[in-house]
């Protein structure tokens, strides 16, 4: 993975809409859970008794779904890893919304 790291964004979310293993690894086991872990996510979700793992599944499926629609929408204006900033805060905010419906839910409620 050492040879990903000095990729440039281009480079590497070319690798990634060609659902390339080893760059997909690179960012989401590198670079977004290096976010996910930094201490403003890591708290929020733990409250919500998730992990910093849930967070890159979830970005994971951001990033992935409809033919990695969300990853075609960086436009390279700024950094790639600024931009997963952004991508992982929303997936903080999904698992924490996810989990407030979660909450309201009575599991003795019987109808």
């Amino acid at each position: 993975m050492s040879g990903l790291k000095e990729m440039n964004d281009r480079e590497l979310v070319e690798r990634l809409l060609k659902n390339d293993q080893k760059a997909w690894e690179y960012v989401l086991l590198t670079i977004v859970m290096r976010i996910a872990r930094q201490r403003k996510y890591s708290e929020m979700v733990a409250r919500a008794r998730y992990e910093p793992e849930d967070v890159v599944g979830e970005v994971y499926a951001d990033l992935a779904g409809e033919d990695f629609a969300k990853l075609r929408t960086f436009e390279f204006r700024g950094s790639f890893d600024g931009w997963l900033r952004t991508v992982v805060l929303s997936a903080v905010q999904r698992i924490l919304r996810k989990n407030n419906r979660e909450s309201l839910v009575d599991p003795n409620d019987s109808t």
